[in-house]
């Protein structure tokens, strides 16, 4: 255990079931590693709001990773943040807008929805200590730090299936959304849900958020991934 200085796991299916509940045994480990010097760390797809209190459940005294590494937060210190460019933002609600898909937008670390599907919403929420806000339209919200959008269908659909042929996203996968591929937002190879497909600040170096991370813990940064 001499050589591991840091642990850094997923939440939803791996720290949590789901019913959203870790066990004694979990949270004993995570106890046993930090008082043997290993940080543990949580990085998730989630917002800030839903991943601390999980940290805070857990006793973690580390910086979490959130909307898969466009932020690390402490409390109120921001470490890290890559917001998704406004004008990509804006194509990405249009082109839901015109394909059906309920939307989910992280604008400045609070979620809105203007499709508030309440059978959805209830089910996305449930357990992760999460609240959203519904607006009327996303074009009323003025764009600042925009960390994610998480594109949602509700229900497969020819048409969206041919969608997916026309632009040779990948072959066809039931309730899986890629939408065209866009500039500046990367797709994550492996979604939260099997029927969401999430946006989130592209970058070239990949590990800038590790580095970003080793860096605060004053650990090295010659990470090999």
């Amino acid at each position: 255990m001499n050589n591991i200085k840091l642990l850094i796991t997923d939440i939803d299916g791996t720290v949590l079931n789901e019913k959203c509940e870790y066990t004694p045994k979990l949270k004993n480990l995570f106890h046993i590693l930090t008082n043997n010097g290993v940080k543990v760390v949580l990085a998730t797809g989630r917002m800030f709001m839903g991943a601390d209190p999980v940290r805070q459940e857990l006793e973690l005294k580390t910086p979490v990773v959130c909307y898969q590494g466009a932020m690390i937060r402490e409390g109120d210190k921001i470490l890290h943040q890559a917001s998704v460019k406004n004008e990509i933002a804006k194509e990405v609600i249009e082109t839901s807008r015109k394909k059906g898909f309920h939307l989910n937008l992280y604008n400045d670390d609070v979620l809105i929805v203007e499709d508030d599907n309440k059978k959805f919403m209830e089910d996305y929420t449930k357990g992760r200590h999460t609240t959203y806000k519904v607006v009327n339209s996303f074009d009323e919200v003025k764009l600042n730090v925009v960390s994610k959008l998480l594109a949602i269908v509700y229900d497969e659909d020819e048409q969206l299936v041919n969608y997916y042929r026309e632009y040779n996203i990948y072959k066809p996968i039931t309730k899986l959304i890629k939408m065209v591929p866009i500039p500046e937002a990367r797709l994550p190879k492996i979604p939260i849900k099997e029927d969401g497909r999430e946006f989130v600040k592209s970058t070239k170096n990949p590990p800038t958020p590790l580095n970003k991370l080793s860096y605060y813990l004053d650990y090295p940064q010659n990470w090999k991934l």
